[in-house]
């Protein structure tokens, strides 16, 4: 029951507090990016808080240390909305490539516009290829990872999705690894669900994947590869 209850409170409580920080990253962002971002970091805390606490659902991070220190592209596995909440917490300054329809969003898609996100059409095909590469670059020479989920979309949690070639091609393209982060949020929180079960969502963080001396092809399935064997059950 607690979980039931818990996970109908977590979305008011969730829209109302993202609604007020979206407000306040409108506001500050043209005076201070970086504050702006803090902001969004702010929010993902409350939001762990509320999960926490209503619904009885925390995380744990492994593999911290095999972050680098310069930037590099982030291969992220996408199965739950989680992690689009929770990731800014456990790993750097990020820009996110993500679907375009979410900068119309009245006040959140001008508060992500302001962030910085790299916005694609997911049906352009090669020429949303092309913006990622070319954004990602930029990105990452202002000092920003730029985070990638290779499936596009968000998968059942006993599923790894096709895997898109942007993250392998911008990667060797800016002279970066792939950091390959897996988890098993979707198993907590399903894509299309609305409850949250209780227990302790597992993130694990690779060591950077070097594409050095490889075809786009085999560097994306190497990190296809890791991301569903290491994947935690």
């Amino acid at each position: 029951m607690k979980a039931f209850v818990g996970s109908l409170a977590f979305y008011p409580l969730a829209f109302l507090s993202g609604l007020i920080i979206a407000i306040l990253i409108i506001v500050i962002a043209p005076f201070s990016q970086n504050n702006a971002y803090k902001l969004g970091i702010y929010w993902a805390q409350f939001s762990m808080f509320l999960l926490k606490n209503l619904c009885d659902l925390d995380y744990e991070v492994e593999g911290a240390e095999n972050i680098p220190k310069s930037p590099c592209v982030i291969a992220i596995r996408h199965s739950s909305a989680w992690e689009a909440i929770a990731q800014v917490l456990f790993l750097p300054r990020q820009s996110w490539v993500m679907k375009r329809e979410l900068i119309y969003l009245p006040i959140f898609g001008l508060a992500w516009i302001l962030l910085k996100p790299i916005a694609i059409n997911r049906k352009a095909g090669k020429t949303a290829v092309s913006q990622v590469i070319e954004q990602g670059k930029e990105k990452i020479k202002k000092g920003m990872f730029v985070n990638i989920c290779p499936e596009g979309t968000r998968m059942p949690e006993d599923q790894i999705g096709r895997f898109g070639q942007s993250a392998a091609i911008l990667a060797q393209e800016a002279g970066v690894d792939i950091l390959p982060v897996t988890h098993n949020a979707g198993r907590f929180w399903k894509r299309r669900g609305v409850l949250k079960r209780p227990g302790k969502i597992k993130v694990i963080i690779g060591a950077p994947i070097s594409g050095n001396n490889k075809h786009y092809h085999e560097l994306t399935e190497e990190v296809k590869d890791w991301i569903s064997t290491n994947k935690p059950n």
